[in-house]
This record gives structure tokens, sequence and C-alpha cells, in this order.
């Protein structure tokens, strides 16, 4: 009898640690997938393409008020117009990039004589070194859009080149199956870019004893697009 009771209770714990593997698995995995899930909430949950991209905007519009309150200048982000002429090809990165590039320096001079109080070399050397990482992070993106331009371009020719009754949502799928994987690797190589302009950014102001929270803030609006843009190119399967 005791020996079945033990062997009851060495079941029991088999069992306890066996559900607890599983549950920090699957939290693990929703960590993981976090971005992902976002990204199908929100292609679930926003009506139209049109309203993820004014989502997409108002997120560009937060993040460039974040950084204006670290630094004298404003950085902004490609306009939705700028974007679709990267992923086009009408427009280079080297060439967008050099807008907003040219835009923050003007803004810079601009807030400098307007300032009563002249900025300390050291905060503007910071400055500059924070909008100058930012500003690489947008031609990545730039870079990036424009590889995603690519993969939709031939997505499409792919889909066009169907037979007309063959041209179905599970044709459309098939397709982006065939993409997804080329996609995906482009994603993870930005993110590991980004991830080491943040980092930059981070030790830069540590070894400066500055506040660092804009690098949390950045990395939760990168976060945030990444999933809008993610629901956007869901919901062109709808069409």
């Amino acid at each position: 009898m005791e020996k079945s009771k033990e062997k009851m209770k060495t079941w029991k714990k088999v069992v306890l640690i066996c559900l607890a593997v599983f549950f920090v698995a699957c939290i693990a995995l929703a960590i993981w997938q976090w971005n992902n899930i976002k990204a199908f909430y929100y292609f679930a949950t926003i009506d139209s393409k049109e309203e993820i991209q004014q989502r997409i905007t108002e997120q560009k519009i937060e993040r460039e008020k974040i950084v204006s309150q670290y630094i004298d200048g404003t950085v902004r982000d490609f306009t939705e117009q700028e974007e679709k002429m990267i992923t086009d090809g009408e427009m280079s990165v080297e060439e967008a990039t050099q807008i907003i590039q040219e835009e923050f320096e003007k803004s810079a001079e601009k807030s400098s004589s307007s300032s009563k109080n002249s900025s300390s070399k050291q905060k503007k050397e910071i400055d500059k070194f924070i909008a100058d990482n930012i500003i690489q992070l947008y031609s990545y993106k730039a870079y990036y859009l424009g590889q995603l331009g690519q993969i939709e371009k031939s997505a499409k020719k792919d889909y066009v080149a169907l037979p007309a009754k063959d041209r179905t949502f599970v044709s459309k799928q098939a397709i982006v199956d065939k993409y997804l994987g080329t996609a995906n690797a482009l994603l993870i190589e930005c993110d590991g870019k980004v991830e080491a302009i943040m980092n930059s950014i981070e030790k830069k102001l540590k070894e400066n004893g500055m506040d660092t929270s804009i690098v949390g803030q950045i990395k939760d609006s990168y976060e945030e697009e990444k999933a809008l843009k993610k629901a956007y190119y869901m919901s062109l399967l709808k069409g």
C-alpha cells in the first residue's frame, strides 16, 4: 500500500513537472512569436489596408516626437509616398536617406540659432550621434523596403501569369508561401542591424551618463510598426 502511494506521488510529480515545462515552453513560444501574434491580431481586427497604413503613419509621427525630445532638430521617417517610390524602385536608398539627412541638418541649425541657451559641444556631438544612427536605421529600412518591393512584384507577376480560373485565394497563399522564406530571412537580417544600432546608441548614452530610455522607446516603436507592416502585407491577400 505504501509503495502504491509512493508511486502515485512520483507520478503526480512527473505530471506537474511536464505541465510546468509545457507551460514555460508555451510562454517562450509566445514571446518569440509575439510580433507575429500581434500582426495577426491587427490583420484580424483592423478593417482595411488604409486604416493599417494610417496606424503606421501615426507610429512614425510618435517616433519623431520621441527622438525630438532627446535631440535638437527633427529626424523624420519616410512618408507613405516616399516608401512607395522606394518599393517601386523609383527612388534609391541613397536618395531617400539624403532627403531626411538634409532635413535634419536644416532643422538642427534652425533649432540651434533660435535657442536662447546654446548647447554644449558634448550635447551637440551626442545629438548628431543619435541622429546619424536613427537616419542609418531609416537607411536600412529603405533598403529592406526595396527588397520587399521586389518580392511583391515577383509574387504579383506569378499571380497574373496564372489562368483567370486559377486566381483564387488558395493560389495567392501558395505564391506567398513561395516567397515567405526569403522575406523572413530579410526581416531577421534587418532586426539584427536595428539591434546593433540600438546597442550603439545605448552604449554612447551610458558612457556620457545620460538617460537611455530612448532606446527602449525606439525599439517598441520599431516592433509596433513591424507588426503593422506584416498585417498590411497579410491584408493584400484579401484584395
